[in-house]
């Protein structure tokens, strides 16, 4: 095995993880001297700590013994290479030559390590986790055009907004006034006390959407983006697509890691809501809905992108019914059907 190679992936793994060699010796339990040893090419951590050592980082067993990321393409021949380069490792070692039945104790150890991980993976990933029993409520709703549009917006867009909803330009009377975005009051008494709010923002903006933000940056974060080209994720709305299209899907210690991942990645990062909308037909976006236990308080939050010139233009909103008469989930159509361009 290739000490160098193991080594300097396990220092590479420990920095996209914001790790320490202290902290990182502390989640396996030896000293950060044998952190360094290990990241100099000095020598291979003993096999009876791989699984703390691989859960630490991040990784599956095969991974850190071919010393870099495997693809589901090329798991499996690093897998039987790995267990060739294991013989040949012990070999040099204990200055002995192994038997067939050897050979095979070590597959099934290795074997049984990776379903092991598999296991791990699944449980941490899916704990609590709706998808594993394809109960979440992700749905399509098509949204068609109106000629309901009575009010310009921010980013050169006109739709429709309730009158009872009035413009508020002033930041001392409501904290989420700001610029780049339009913001309307219902049942203004004080910055504390209203009904409701509008409020349309061009691109993302983070009091309209931290999911949004959020979501930017998993998009280019290190430790995703290959997994992303993988899955044919390129924006927010193609990762909600992807939601969609595998809600129902049963994990299990077979699955394969991209999608254990792709799991974790819905259970940290997407909302939790009543019901999640993929907007179609005449409109682009998504939205999530919630509505009040104890009332009839209505929120819906999310984003919806209009053509210009061959380009998307992205807009977040957020709307919010505290009584639920004027905007609830029968008539949000209305609204985000009615928007319309004017360039």
């Amino acid at each position: 095995m290739n000490q160098e190679k193991v080594g300097k992936f396990i220092k590479e793994r420990r920095k996209v993880l914001n790790l320490t060699q202290e902290d990182l010796a502390d989640k396996v339990g030896v000293s950060n001297r044998t952190i360094s040893k290990w990241e100099n090419g000095h020598g291979l951590p003993d096999y009876s700590i791989l699984l703390s050592l691989c859960k630490a980082l991040d990784v599956s067993i095969n991974e850190l013994l071919s010393g870099q990321d495997l693809t589901d393409e090329n798991y499996q021949t690093m897998f039987e290479e790995n267990v060739i380069k294991v013989m040949d490792y012990n070999n040099k070692k204990v200055k002995r030559q192994f038997n067939i039945k050897l050979l095979f104790v070590i597959l099934f150890i290795m074997l049984g390590l990776s379903i092991g991980y598999k296991a791990y993976l699944l449980h941490s990933y899916t704990d609590d986790f709706a998808l594993k029993d394809g109960n979440v409520n992700i749905v399509k709703k098509e949204i068609n055009k109106n000629d309901k549009a009575n009010t310009e917006v921010v980013g050169n867009i006109s739709m429709y907004i309730p009158e009872e909803y009035k413009i508020e330009n002033d930041i001392t009377k409501f904290y989420l006034v700001d610029k780049g975005c339009s913001t309307f009051l219902l049942d203004y008494v004080d910055k504390e006390n209203n009904n409701g709010f509008i409020r349309i923002c061009a691109g993302n903006v983070d009091e309209v959407s931290s999911e949004d933000e959020t979501l930017g940056e998993l998009l280019t974060s290190y430790s995703t983006h290959d997994l992303f080209v993988r899955k044919n994720i390129y924006s927010d709305y193609d990762l909600y697509n992807y939601y969609y299209e595998h809600k129902n899907d049963k994990l299990n210690i077979f699955s394969r890691r991209d999608d254990l991942r792709m799991y974790n990645i819905f259970l940290m990062y997407l909302p939790g809501a009543d019901t999640t909308y993929i907007y179609t037909n005449d409109l682009k976006g998504y939205g999530s809905e919630l509505k009040g236990e104890d009332s009839n308080s209505y929120l819906n939050i999310g984003s919806f992108y209009i053509n210009r010139d061959g380009y998307e233009d992205k807009y977040s909103y957020i709307i919010l019914d505290k009584t639920g008469k004027i905007i609830n989930a029968n008539n949000i159509g209305d609204i985000l059907g009615s928007v319309k361009t004017s360039f």
